[in-house]
C-alpha cells in the first residue's frame, strides 16, 4: 500500500512539475487581466463646467480642462455640449454631451 501512494505522489508531483494544473476552487474567479492588455476605454462625457474665466468638462470621471491630457489625447476646445480632443497622428474625438429629455406631463 505504501508503495501505490509513492507512486501516485510522485506522479502527482511530476504532473504538476510539467505544467499541469489544479483547480482548488472552481468558484473561484478567472486572474484578472493587467491594465497594459485592457484596450483604452471609449470617453464618457458627463458634464460641463463653462464660466467666463474658466470651463471644466468631466470625461471618464476626471475633472479636464483645455490642454489636458486623456490617454494620448489633448483637450482642445470645450463647449456648453461638445468637447473635442486631438489624438496621435491628428485623430479628431467630438464628445456630446447628453442632454437630459424632459416629459411633460
Amino acid at each position: 500500500m505504501k508503495k501505490i501512494i509513492a507512486k501516485l505522489l510522485i506522479l502527482f508531483v511530476s504532473w504538476v512539475l510539467i505544467g499541469g494544473t489544479i483547480n482548488i476552487d472552481p468558484t473561484r474567479p478567472p486572474k484578472l487581466k493587467s491594465a497594459s492588455s485592457i484596450p483604452n476605454q471609449p470617453f464618457e462625457l458627463t458634464a460641463v463646467f463653462i464660466h467666463p474665466q474658466y470651463s471644466i468638462a468631466i470625461i471618464n470621471k476626471k475633472a479636464v480642462k483645455v490642454g489636458d491630457q486623456i490617454d494620448e489625447f489633448t483637450v482642445t476646445t470645450i463647449r456648453p455640449y461638445t468637447v473635442e480632443l486631438m489624438g496621435p497622428q491628428n485623430i479628431r474625438e467630438v464628445l456630446q454631451l447628453v442632454t437630459p429629455v424632459i416629459q411633460k406631463r
